[in-house]
């Protein structure tokens, strides 16, 4: 029998949440074969409120944090003492999503080798009407990298950025499935390998660079990841995110990138690590 762990992550998005619970229970009810599946509430909110949701296919445990850490920071707290132990698939989102009635059959039905540690699915995004998957084909080069991080500490740079070459990612062509780098983080899947391979979430930066921070734990353990558009979800876009402060917001994504420089690339500058 195979079972599933979801971390669902909120922040002050009650409204959200409860449509997430609705469609994942959707969702569930069409899955045909016996399974397990347990899903993880992780309260950020500030101001809590009483979840009154009660679903008829997963178990649902609520866990209030004392204070926002951040998506993964959150994360990895409650790992320790809610891991997903021996899951077949644990799936970690943002609750701005909605699972289709399908989205759970086909995840149990597709044939994953032991060799995968992340199966990136077809997200379609409400605001921004396109696929948000996979986030990136081939791994960045240093170069790339840098330059974002330097974009980002200039947020002038950034917005230069934003209107030239980032806007010409929505009319890419529809990558094909199969082994890509990685995918958006509001919606992951990681398989038992990746966590018997890796551990459990361990990347500290409040938020942004998720994305990178998985992609080269998979390839650090010779994980493979893959890109299936046949197991699909849709984004509801920036509910949570939206909530930023644009000091907050670029100062998040240079501390992450800058993070992914330092901790993976390695690569020596004038003496010092990049």
């Amino acid at each position: 029998m195979k079972s599933l762990v979801i971390y669902a992550v909120t922040y002050n998005s009650y409204a959200c949440l409860e449509n997430y619970l609705a469609s994942l229970d959707v969702s569930c009810k069409a899955v045909e074969e016996n399974f397990i599946c347990e899903v993880i509430v992780v309260d950020n909110s500030t101001q809590k409120e009483k979840i009154t949701y009660f679903p008829t296919s997963y178990s649902l445990t609520i866990l209030p944090m004392k204070e926002n850490l951040g998506y993964f920071p959150s994360l990895h707290e409650v790992m320790k003492t809610h891991p997903p132990l021996q899951a077949d698939y644990v799936i970690i989102s943002n609750v701005d999503m909605l699972y289709e009635e399908t989205t759970i059959p086909k995840l149990l039905q597709a044939e994953i080798s032991e060799r995968v540690g992340w199966i990136v699915p077809m997200i379609m995004s409400q605001t921004k009407g396109y696929n948000l998957n996979p986030q990136a084909a081939f791994r960045y080069s240093l170069k790339r990298l840098k330059l974002l991080r330097f974009a980002f500490k200039y947020p002038i740079v950034h917005y230069v950025y934003t209107k030239t070459l980032h806007k010409r990612k929505k009319f890419r062509s529809e990558q094909p499935k199969g082994c890509v780098y990685a995918g958006h983080g509001s919606f992951l899947i990681l398989t038992k390998s990746y966590f018997e391979k890796a551990g459990i979430i361990a990347y500290p930066n409040f938020l942004y660079g998720e994305e990178l921070y998985l992609a080269e734990e998979n390839l650090r353990h010779e994980l493979d990841v893959v890109y299936l558009p046949e197991i699909r979800v849709d984004d509801i876009g920036k509910v949570s995110t939206g909530q930023l402060k644009s000091k907050d917001y670029y100062n998040y994504n240079y501390t992450g990138l800058d993070y992914i420089i330092k901790n993976y690339y390695k690569v020596v500058d004038y003496g010092k690590v990049l």
